[in-house]
């Protein structure tokens, strides 16, 4: 999330101008209105519905564009922690109108409805997933589930869990893998006792640098606002980063990665130092339906933010195969 809003707050708030403009904003107006108001705009923009849907004991919010008549199956996106639906707009914007797309706010995240004594671990989520799926009649023909980062995680474990539901699956840099290699986050982490959730305007600044590849650095007024945007909701940040860091399921998908039978891809970008890319080499050993491997160079953790159009290219070459 902290990337996607350093995107959105700095091409929104940077066309204001002058950081006199921007602290009025943030401490007078509320950032998170303009930062909803862009939202809306976005989806509008792309040709999305939004929507609410009760599964299970989640009130989901998606955005839809198509009706799934395409030959292509549809595609449903998770994004990663902390982020919204919103993560993955670039990527929607280039992928061809005809293919029936959905992009979830994952359980508490978003516009979801969160309950704080849920299962927030990644089999836990992959279940409430199903619940949507299943309260959408998305299982009537199989479809292809795309995830990122703690999303790709929780499409990983779908996989395993569901693959009569599934047609095609495409992770981006998936969460729940014990990587051979520490990343530099990680080590960073264990060096400075660096507390894993950013909340601070400083944290946020000097986390940035490790979930995206060569980022401009931002003015200090924005990661004041992106602090500000996330205060209302690090305690549940906190809690879903707990329940994912239990002993089962930091590695949920690695101790299931023999169990999907559904053509693979996953997507990784080559100076991830958030997530570190060896894990590919734990996925390429024990994932025997893996078809496809991408890794894009130039690109670090936030592939659907830093790499859209590749992003896009790549799943339509592994939907057409």
């Amino acid at each position: 999330m902290v990337s996607a809003v350093t995107a959105i707050v700095g091409g929104v708030l940077g066309l204001l101008g002058s950081t006199a403009i921007a602290n009025v904003i943030l401490f007078i107006f509320r950032p998170a209105i303009l930062y909803n108001l862009y939202i809306r705009y976005l989806m509008f923009s792309l040709g999305l519905r939004v929507n609410n849907l009760k599964a299970g004991d989640f009130t989901f919010c998606y955005a839809e564009r198509g009706q799934g008549k395409s030959s292509k199956p549809t595609m449903l996106f998770l994004h990663g922690f902390s982020g919204a639906k919103d993560m993955w707009a670039r990527v929607i914007k280039a992928l061809p109108t005809d293919v029936h797309v959905i992009i979830l706010d994952m359980p508490g995240h978003g516009k979801t409805s969160r309950d704080m004594k849920a299962d927030y671990t990644f089999v836990g989520q992959a279940k409430n997933i199903h619940h949507f799926v299943q309260a959408y009649g998305l299982d009537k023909s199989p479809f292809h589930i795309l995830g990122i980062s703690m999303g790709g995680g929780v499409a990983g474990v779908y996989a395993a869990l569901y693959p009569q539901d599934l047609v095609k699956v495409s992770l981006f840099c998936p969460a729940a893998i014990l990587s051979p290699t520490v990343s530099k986050y990680g080590q960073e982490m264990v060096k400075d006792e660096t507390v894993p959730l950013p909340v601070t305007a400083q944290e946020i600044k000097k986390t940035q640098p490790y979930i995206v590849y060569n980022g401009r650095e931002m003015p200090n007024w924005v990661y004041r606002i992106i602090a500000e945007l996330r205060r209302p909701h690090n305690e549940f940040y906190r809690h879903v980063l707990q329940e994912m860091s239990k002993e089962d399921s930091k590695t949920a998908l690695q101790a299931r990665l023999c169990d999907i039978k559904t053509p693979t891809q996953v997507v990784w970008g080559e100076f991830d130092w958030l997530l570190d890319i060896s894990s590919l080499d734990i996925i390429k050993e024990k994932l025997k339906n893996l078809d496809r491997v991408d890794v894009l160079d130039r690109c670090g953790h936030s592939i659907a933010i830093e790499r859209p159009y590749k992003s896009a290219k790549v799943i339509m070459e592994f939907v057409n195969s």
